[in-house]
């Protein structure tokens, strides 16, 4: 998750996301967290992605200020992702 190949990084997050396991969640969430201000637009969006999925198996603390910051992303396609989160939670309200 740390090479300089974008595609290498995109594939370690799609097998971190099915992954999740309390204990993978423990190893990972540093990295993944960084990767939320990668450069690259599809880095940013996965990593939204997996922290969604961590966050279902294992809740993180302020996790909702994280989506938000996410929302608030220059890329269309990373605020897209954060949407999800924020769906369920409206879902999840009676």
């Amino acid at each position: 998750m740390q090479s300089k190949e974008q595609l290498e990084v995109a594939g370690a997050l799609n097998v971190i996301a099915k992954l999740c396991h309390p204990h993978i969640i423990m190893a990972v969430s540093d990295i993944v967290h960084q990767l939320m201000n990668h450069s690259a637009e599809m880095i940013r969006k996965k990593a939204v992605m997996v922290l969604i999925s961590f966050n279902k198996v294992s809740p993180i603390e302020d996790f909702d200020a994280k989506m938000k910051r996410a929302l608030c992303d220059r890329d269309p396609s990373v605020m897209a992702a954060s949407l999800n989160y924020f769906l369920d939670e409206v879902k999840k309200r009676p």
